[in-house]
């Protein structure tokens, strides 16, 4: 399971997207809805180490265009 906190600024947040990485290149990845905080990975092979990383995707505002966020990848052994 992967889990997150909520950004301190959440509007216009249309998704987020959890990448698990292995050796920095992506091995899945899954949409999460704006409300979510968390998301189970069902098909890592066992007993390897993977990194995830959130990107919070944002949509065009007025003056803004669309955008996002990544965050540094969080390194796990998963079971």
């Amino acid at each position: 399971m992967v889990s997150w906190q909520s950004p301190q600024r959440t509007d216009g947040i249309t998704q987020f997207i959890v990448v698990a990485q292995v050796n920095n290149r992506p091995a899945s990845d899954l949409p999460v809805g704006p409300g979510g905080r968390s998301v189970a990975f069902t098909a890592l092979a066992r007993h390897h180490s993977f990194c995830f990383r959130v990107t919070t995707v944002v949509r065009a505002t007025a003056g803004n265009p669309p955008g996002y966020a990544l965050t540094q990848p969080v390194c796990a052994v998963s079971d």
